[in-house]
């Protein structure tokens, strides 16, 4: 926890001006104090099936839906199709996913025929840092796999799989945690 403190003086206003204030009242210096913690508490709505993990908040959406569709429904919420940035975020949403369907969608999209580059980034645009693709993945099979799944395996462990973008599969929404 620490604090911050602001401290600034206020100037009468110039001569002239109209105004008729007390002198005092403007040479009174205020200070304001606020105090941060460190590690602020993450808030998700848990009421209406958000939970937390890291900075944000997941939520399981099982049923299914096309990427587009699904990526709708989690505009419509306040968040976005779930994007994984780590191997300790894939765990979790794997862990998540793994009580529903066992395959879902991801933000992740081939933009290949906007870009003409062929690669994976996020629907934001911004890069992909963190894979975690299956044996001979991506392979755009027929040349119309555009969209990211994340399948479960029996054991637990997952996989990215790239698949067209019209196959229906659950989702999970994702977003910026509240911090209070």
């Amino acid at each position: 926890m620490f604090t911050v403190i602001w401290s600034f003086e206020r100037k009468p206003p110039a001569r002239g001006d109209g105004g008729c204030v007390c002198e005092m009242l403007w040479r009174k210096k205020t200070e304001i104090a606020v105090s941060f913690s460190a590690n602020p508490p993450i808030v998700c709505d848990k009421a209406n099936g958000w939970d937390n993990f890291g900075s944000s908040c997941y939520k399981v959406k099982d049923n299914t839906k096309t990427w587009l569709s699904s990526r709708r429904d989690c505009i419509n919420e306040g968040g976005d199709l779930v994007s994984i940035e780590s191997p300790s975020e894939n765990q979790y949403v794997s862990s998540k996913m793994a009580l529903a369907s066992g395959f879902f969608w991801q933000d992740m999209v081939n933009y290949a025929c906007k870009l003409a580059m062929g690669r994976y980034q996020w629907s934001d645009n911004s890069p992909v840092s963190y894979t975690n693709w299956g044996p001979n993945e991506p392979n755009n099979h027929l040349g119309r796999e555009n969209c990211v799944e994340m399948g479960i395996t029996a054991n637990g462990s997952s996989y990215w799989n790239d698949l067209n973008c019209d196959a229906m599969r659950d989702w999970i929404s994702a977003k910026t945690a509240l911090l209070l």
